[in-house]
């Protein structure tokens, strides 16, 4: 959530609490590449401009085209066989498990993926590279701006003539209408792009034959 501080009066400094850096992002930094990338959302022409001239559009910054080409020049089954589900589920907990699920464990604000396409590798690292490529418009990013300056993004749970409700990454958030002052959705994943660039390829090939697997990887399977 963010602050977003006198928006009427003062469109290009809003964000006191909350600034845009000033400099081109590291998109290794997760908490400024997801603040960018909420930012990126909001229907602000000032705040687009600014954003832009940080991050360039998906394709330059991200060279997704380029990342699924490497991992699927690199994760032959040779090189799979090498990988440790256990570390793999790890890192599954330590950063997919808050919004999704896999073997009815984990979060439910993004899909359960025990039952997707996920002994596909060509989905896999299709989604997991670009994960607004193709998406239920159910997981769309909604924005939400209130009056008092509050900025909330998550999918729309329920949307009445008196109340919204808001599933963000954290928590369920209900709003009253009259406090609204703005609802956006977005063609954008709540899933962030950018999810495998803090990961070697080893980390990368470790989740691959977790997300792949058949059952469950007990957590007492240690690597060695």
């Amino acid at each position: 959530m963010f602050c977003l501080s006198d928006r009427k009066n003062d469109p290009i400094e809003k964000f006191p609490n909350c600034s845009v850096p000033q400099t081109l992002i590291d998109s290794n930094d997760r908490a400024q590449f997801e603040r960018l990338q909420q930012l990126r959302g909001f229907q602000d022409a000032d705040i687009k401009t600014r954003v832009d001239a940080l991050w360039a559009t998906d394709t330059e910054q991200l060279n997704k085209s380029g990342q699924i080409a490497h991992y699927k020049q690199k994760m032959t089954p040779r090189y799979r066989k090498q990988g440790h589900p256990l570390a793999g589920r790890l890192c599954f907990e330590n950063t997919c498990a808050k919004c999704h699920s896999l073997f009815g464990e984990g979060g439910n604000v993004g899909p359960d993926l025990t039952g997707s396409g996920r002994k596909n590798l060509d989905y896999l690292l299709s989604n997991l590279v670009d994960p607004s490529a193709v998406i239920d418009p159910a997981y769309c990013l909604t924005h939400i701006l209130t009056h008092d300056g509050q900025l909330l993004s998550g999918f729309l749970v329920q949307q009445g003539d008196t109340f919204a409700t808001l599933q963000t990454q954290n928590a369920q958030i209900r709003l009253r209408m009259k406090d609204i002052d703005e609802i956006y959705t977005s063609g954008k994943s709540m899933m962030p792009d950018g999810m495998l660039q803090n990961y070697s390829d080893e980390q990368v090939r470790d989740l691959l034959v977790y997300l792949r697997s058949s059952a469950q990887v007990p957590l007492g399977d240690r690597a060695n």
